[in-house]
């Protein structure tokens, strides 16, 4: 019993966990809303979401480039085979 059960509390746990990660994802995809008056939230939090949704903007133009980069090789290297079989 105390097996079944504690598979399914993680389960749940696991379910937990990826509809927050869904829910974070939308908030970060999202433009940059703080949602609050700056007189009702301490400024620790407020500067720790707003570094939080930088450095998640940062990592999607990461990701971003190094796929053009990746693409503008892939060309790059089609052109010389190109040019190399005229």
């Amino acid at each position: 019993m105390y097996l079944m059960q504690h598979r399914a509390d993680m389960a749940n746990s696991n379910k937990d966990k990826e509809a927050f990660a869904r829910r974070r994802k939308m908030y970060m995809d999202q433009d940059f809303d703080p949602g609050y008056y700056p007189s009702s939230m301490p400024l620790d939090i407020r500067l720790s979401r707003a570094a939080e949704y930088a450095a998640y903007q940062l990592g999607q133009i990461n990701r971003k480039l190094d796929r053009l980069v990746e693409a503008a090789e892939r060309v790059a290297r089609s052109r010389s085979r190109g040019a190399l079989t005229k």
